[in-house]
């Protein structure tokens, strides 16, 4: 099958949407036009606090609703703000500078349950100086406070090591999970609490032990005009020996919530085999009818990711 690429078609449905979003069930793909971009002139990364969690993402579709060129808005929820201060602490201990303004904002209530946001800017130097005043207006109006670039400047140069400590967990008996979905705003707040319960009920039914601890946070991880996609980690002591069962009792209980919650089971992550069984739910039999139809007529006899995408 042969693609032109073009600014813009109206020539029927766009047929790389097809093939982009299959996972690889209908072909091969053997050339792509790229598109560049130049590089920018001004890159600004800066934080702000939140006391809760709801402030900061009405902020955030504050923001995108009013159309500003942001690079990047990203805020995470009280206990992956704590996550991550306390993981930056153990890599540099603040100062003493630094433990003061903590006090003082703990004093002013940005204390236990606030929540980070960065902020990135990128573009030409007046675009940047325009957007970075008017989102700080819009962020201070709604109750966040200017952490200044440092916080946006560690996690942009921080931002790949995260990853890196899954392994090393796991060597040790403790899981280390993400899911992702996106939402429409006016569900978000929901689908984060309802999503949360479901993770810690599933964690407390499947623990190692009475015992033992887990962490599940969140953050706001891509924001749009119409809602944003929420994504959720977790940190948990495995049931040694029966680590996958333990697994998809929490990946089924979350997954659950999220469908409920009336989020996409995937906003990026894709299907694959571990979010199949989910998929007649979001897509409806016509829209799953659809996607098999063309599986057989492009690949008739099943030889392309056999297993993936479609419920079995």
């Amino acid at each position: 099958m042969a693609h032109r690429e073009l600014p813009a078609s109206a020539a029927g449905p766009n047929l790389n949407q097809f093939v982009a979003g299959s996972e690889g069930i209908l072909g091969v793909i053997t050339a792509a036009t790229v598109k560049i971009h130049r590089v920018p002139a001004e890159k600004d990364y800066r934080g702000f606090f939140f006391k809760d969690f709801e402030a900061g993402a009405k902020a955030v579709r504050t923001i995108l609703q009013e159309e500003l060129p942001v690079a990047m808005l990203r805020l995470s929820d009280g206990p992956e703000t704590h996550f991550l201060q306390s993981f930056s602490a153990a890599q540099k201990p603040p100062g003493a500078i630094e433990r003061a303004a903590m006090q003082a904002l703990a004093w002013r209530g940005y204390g236990e349950g606030r929540c980070l946001m960065i902020v990135g800017l990128e573009g030409d130097r007046e675009t940047v100086l325009e957007s970075q005043v008017r989102t700080r207006a819009i962020i201070e109006r709604l109750g966040g406070v200017h952490l200044g670039n440092r916080p946006g400047e560690r996690w942009y140069s921080k931002r790949f090591a995260m990853p890196y400590m899954r392994d090393p967990m796991l060597d040790r008996g403790i899981a280390v999970e993400t899911l992702e979905t996106s939402v429409r705003w006016s569900d978000l707040h929901n689908l984060y609490r309802g999503v949360h319960l479901a993770i810690h009920d599933a964690l407390r039914d499947n623990a190692a032990d009475p015992e033992a601890r887990a962490i599940v946070m969140c953050h706001l991880s891509h924001g749009y005009i119409d809602g944003a996609s929420l994504y959720f980690t977790m940190i948990f002591p495995q049931k040694q020996g029966a680590e996958v069962e333990q697994w998809l009792a929490i990946k089924r209980a979350a997954s659950d919530a999220i469908v409920a919650g009336g989020g996409t089971i995937s906003h990026h992550h894709g299907v694959g085999t571990d979010h199949a069984p989910w998929l007649l739910r979001e897509k409806g039999e016509i829209g799953v009818a659809l996607l098999a139809g063309l599986k057989d007529s492009l690949d008739p006899k099943h030889t392309c990711n056999p297993g993936k995408v479609l419920p079995g």
